[in-house]
């Protein structure tokens, strides 16, 4: 949730927050990647377009923009921050999808929604179910999410346990005990 910080006058947003406001367009829209100085070649173009915002000729300035592309890679503003801002977001989502996801929690992980705003697991991804936890240590059933959206179980190797003094003790006292066989 968006929070107006009045003391620094900014305005703080979460990436959930972020996401849920850019719409399908706003994926597609293109904008220049890389920025120019203005140069001798721009510079009576840009000065043109500026004379025009300051004198509050905001359609007019517009229009020109429109007219004059090379103006593009030379302005920064608001709408270049904001789409920056956004592709940067959904360059975040893209890689998390892309990247392998483990969840570790005692029940199924919930399924995506369709509108994207929860991403849930892909395929190949891990959920480790915890069984229990003792002593502060979890014990986990590894799963793989399969392309059908079940889970199958799968084993990478079990803990070693370790025998306790008690169970050594045990062992040579039914060595020495002598068998009824």
């Amino acid at each position: 949730m968006s929070e107006r910080n009045l003391e620094d006058q900014i305005l703080k947003i979460t990436l959930g927050d972020l996401v849920q406001q850019f719409t399908e367009e706003d994926l597609q829209r293109q904008m220049p990647v890389f920025m120019q100085d203005v140069d001798a070649g721009t510079r009576e173009l840009v000065e043109t377009y500026q004379s025009l915002l300051s004198a509050g000729s905001f359609p007019e300035a517009e229009s020109y923009r429109a007219e004059h592309p090379e103006l593009e890679t030379r302005i920064w503003d608001a709408c270049k921050a904001n789409a920056m801002l956004a592709y940067s977001a959904y360059t975040y989502l893209y890689a998390k999808s892309q990247r392998q996801q483990c969840v570790i929690s005692a029940t199924q992980p919930s399924e995506g929604s369709e509108d994207g705003s929860v991403l849930g697991q892909k395929e190949g991804d891990i959920w480790f179910r915890i069984d229990e936890t003792k002593d502060g240590v979890l014990n986990t059933t590894p799963f793989q999410k399969q392309a059908d959206g079940s889970y199958l179980e799968f084993a990478v190797a079990p803990k070693l346990a370790f025998a306790a003094e008690e169970d050594i003790d045990a062992l040579f006292t039914e060595a020495e005990t002598p068998s009824d066989n």
